[in-house]
């Protein structure tokens, strides 16, 4: 035979309230209002070294396939579109718009009118040289290619060289 146990009433005080709930509501929405905004310099700098590396890659590509192809290979850097291009690539690699560009490079290299410019790499390894100094708030970084050997180095940049 089976025996049926009585199950106990529930206790009033099991459970939350509304009211309760709305409490923990607004007190994780004051949290949460308080606490983006002080992420916002973080995600600008983690922004900020993102691009800079992409683009240290994207100029590595670039000398590494013209000393394995033996010909000559271009960065393209649109600072107009905020984008970069590759010789042997068709597409075009975006960039934070909230990063701001500049590019430094040879003058022949430069075209005024549209806002951009290309490095170039050479079968030996050189390039025309130059500098792509990418900035969000305070910090800014530059990378470097040396036009002699082609190596490209990300660094941050003092305000002693501004």
């Amino acid at each position: 035979m089976m025996h049926r146990r009585a199950v106990p009433a529930a206790s009033p005080t099991a459970g939350f309230t509304l009211l309760e709930m709305m409490v923990v509501l607004v007190v994780a929405a004051l949290i949460t209002g308080v606490a983006v905004p002080a992420f916002q310099p973080a995600i600008a700098s983690m922004q900020l070294r993102s691009a800079a590396q992409d683009v240290a890659s994207g100029l590595r590509h670039a000398r590494g396939t013209a000393l394995a192809s033996g010909r000559e290979q271009t960065f393209f850097l649109d600072l107009g579109k905020h984008s970069y291009t590759l010789s042997d690539r068709k597409k075009a690699y975006s960039l934070p718009s909230g990063v701001k560009l500049d590019l430094f490079t040879a003058e022949q290299e430069l075209s005024a009118e549209t806002q951009s410019g290309y490095i170039r790499f050479y079968p030996d390894g050189s390039a025309t040289g130059g500098r792509v100094s990418l900035s969000a708030g305070e910090r800014k970084l530059v990378v470097d290619v040396n036009w002699l050997t082609g190596v490209i180095a990300v660094r941050e940049q003092s305000d002693a060289e501004t």
